[in-house]
């Protein structure tokens, strides 16, 4: 499958990857997940527990953003 962007209809991309942790991390929103960009050299299990890891895709010509579960 092509990747094209939504918005501006580019078709180069460069990926990050984006890892969803607890819900606890904010108090005032619980519903919500909150997203860091660890890299994964880096990440280690006891500092980083991931509920789910999410591959975003950056846009070269406009930066648009898109996301998508791994």
């Amino acid at each position: 499958m092509k990747n094209t962007c939504i918005v501006c209809g580019g078709e180069e991309f460069f990926s990050s990857t984006l890892y969803a942790r607890t819900k606890q991390d904010w108090a005032y929103a619980q519903n919500m997940y909150r997203f860091e960009k660890v890299f994964i050299e880096h990440r280690d299990e006891e500092n980083y527990p991931v509920f789910q890891e999410i591959t975003a895709k950056h846009c070269c010509g406009c930066g648009h953003i898109m996301l998508y579960h791994e």
